[in-house]
């Protein structure tokens, strides 16, 4: 891993959205920025989230990391991930301050991984919507939520998204400025 001079992070490389194969080695990079975040603020709780964390399930290939932190510590939270090199979002429609998401790479086994992290309140709705998210496609992936049971778990997600931006688990009110295009898509 390359240190740079914010911490060992390196600069986000924005590309265009492509579905990708499940990468075994998702996982291990999203223990190892957990570990750093913990380091920074013991505080901390640190989840992997998003496709990435579903074992077999292609997806964007973006490591999604949620740092939740508990309510009042936004500033602490948010200085913890900057000290490691993440970046403020630069593209799309970027997260607010007060609920902020940054970007980074790593490089692991000779390759460079996209990472986005989810700073987010202990309180907020969002921390069961995106577990709700990883687990059911977790059990999916199992077997453990077969035939009209993934069904009716679908159709819940999906009537659940009818707030949401389409390509997110993330309650749209909680992302977006005031005035933002409600449409758009913003990993």
């Amino acid at each position: 891993m390359t240190e740079t001079a914010g911490g060992p992070i390196e600069p986000y490389q924005h590309t265009p959205a492509s579905c990708r194969a499940f990468d075994p080695h998702a996982g291990e990079v999203a223990e190892t920025v957990a570990a750093l975040l913990r380091s920074r603020l013991p505080e901390l709780q640190v989840e992997h989230v998003g496709s990435t964390a579903i074992p077999g399930c292609a997806g964007k290939g973006i490591i999604d990391i949620m740092a939740v932190y508990p309510d009042g510590m936004l500033e602490q939270a948010r200085a913890a991930v900057d000290s490691l090199g993440f970046q403020p979002q630069t593209f799309g429609e970027p997260f607010p301050e007060n609920r902020p998401m940054r970007v980074g790479t790593m490089r692991l086994h000779g390759r460079r991984y996209r990472i986005h992290v989810h700073v987010i309140a202990a309180s907020s709705e969002e921390v069961d919507a995106l577990r709700t998210f990883r687990d059911r496609g977790r059990l999916h992936q199992l077997g453990a939520v077969p035939g009209p049971a993934a069904d009716r778990v679908a159709a819940s997600a999906a009537s659940r998204s009818a707030q949401r931006s389409p390509a997110s688990s993330i309650p749209t009110d909680s992302r977006r400025k005031p005035g933002a295009h409600r449409g758009a898509s913003r990993s």
